[in-house]
């Protein structure tokens, strides 16, 4: 536990040291021994109106100034949020390195490709998740963490594409999210994501394996994990369904999207959007964005991120371990198909 976390622990609501001087805080907190670091991290916490300062005890030293929680949560507490706010995405990334997972699948080409997979927590399990059109139709699909590769997974879950008869080929007017579910004992000791709702101008940080020339080769699998700090552009439709014209087709048909300011590339497919709480927001995803034909999907020619709204993904979660949706037109259209691991082409 961090910094920003016990301070504000010591000036919780519950806590009988709320609104009390800082004074207390660095006597009951003898690890924290550095006044400027404590400082600091206090004056980011009342920056961001997590903390507030209430008065002094004496006279106007620093040490004297009381403070209080005004945004508190347990389960902030537990997930390191506030070290997260105050030490930025260094923070994030460094927590969460080992829960980003390469991908590595044979497409119908034959061509050894990259994706992006992460580790999310959905009610008490922990679940992998990825894009949808980097394990459909897949030859072959592994799936490496620390240099290694994980088992073969339980099930797979994929959106059924009603307009196949197979049920698992790629649609544009489906959900491109994969959900990987492994026993307990493979995701052991690894820190999972908490989601969340996107809003437009929220800082980000996207974490993914895309191909890069100059510190990666594809053909030796020498892939590296990036991370890329960026904003969220827009949310064309604000929590609504819609379209946006373009190739003389409907774009997106039926989906919800977030646009994001990081340059992204093939690889970082299925990878995380990440906001400055540590939380995913958004799943990075390949949509229709040229030519004329309704089945060619690529990323966005000048680099913008596409993703799937953390809310999108939540719910696709809730179907697949419940078999419920709050909203009956989502359920309908991306309707989870369970398809057992063993049955999947996976390289261990």
């Amino acid at each position: 536990m961090g910094l920003a976390t016990d301070i504000m622990k010591h000036f919780g609501p519950a806590s009988p040291n709320a609104g009390t001087a800082l004074s207390t805080f660095m006597e009951s907190h003898a690890q924290w021994n550095n006044a400027t670091d404590v400082q600091l991290a206090i004056n980011r916490l009342v920056l961001e109106t997590y903390l507030l300062f209430t008065a002094f005890t004496w006279d106007m030293a620093p040490l004297n100034r009381c403070y209080q929680t005004l945004m508190y949560d347990s389960l902030d507490v537990d997930y390191g949020t506030y070290d997260f706010i105050v030490y930025g995405f260094v923070s994030v990334y460094e927590r969460f390195r080992e829960s980003v997972l390469q991908l590595e699948y044979e497409g119908s080409t034959g061509s050894l490709q990259s994706g992006t997979a992460f580790i999310a927590k959905h009610a008490d399990k922990l679940i992998v998740v990825t894009a949808a059109h980097c394990v459909e139709n897949a030859k072959s699909i592994r799936m490496l963490s620390s240099n290694h590769s994980l088992s073969v997974p339980v099930s797979v879950y994929l959106p059924k594409a009603s307009n196949h008869s197979d049920g698992f080929s790629s649609s544009t007017d489906q959900l491109d999210i994969a959900v990987i579910e492994y026993s307990a004992s493979d995701l052991e000791g690894y820190d999972p994501f908490r989601l969340a709702i996107p809003k437009v101008l929220d800082d980000v940080l996207v974490m993914g394996y895309p191909p890069a020339s100059l510190v990666t080769s594809r053909t030796s699998g020498e892939i590296v994990l990036l991370a890329e700090r960026s904003s969220v552009s827009a949310i064309p439709n604000s929590g609504l369904r819609g379209q946006v014209t373009g190739g003389g087709h409907g774009f997106l048909t039926g989906q919800n999207y977030i646009v994001v300011s990081a340059r992204v590339k093939g690889g970082n497919s299925g990878g995380p959007v990440i906001n400055k709480r540590g939380e995913v927001i958004g799943l990075i995803s390949n949509f229709p964005t040229s030519g004329s034909s309704t089945s060619s999907l690529e990323l966005d020619p000048n680099g913008f991120g596409l993703a799937v709204p953390g809310q999108d993904i939540s719910e696709f979660l809730r179907m697949c371990f419940s078999g419920e949706s709050a909203d009956e037109t989502f359920f309908n259209r991306h309707t989870p198909v369970r398809v057992d691991g063993s049955l999947c082409k996976w390289k261990i």
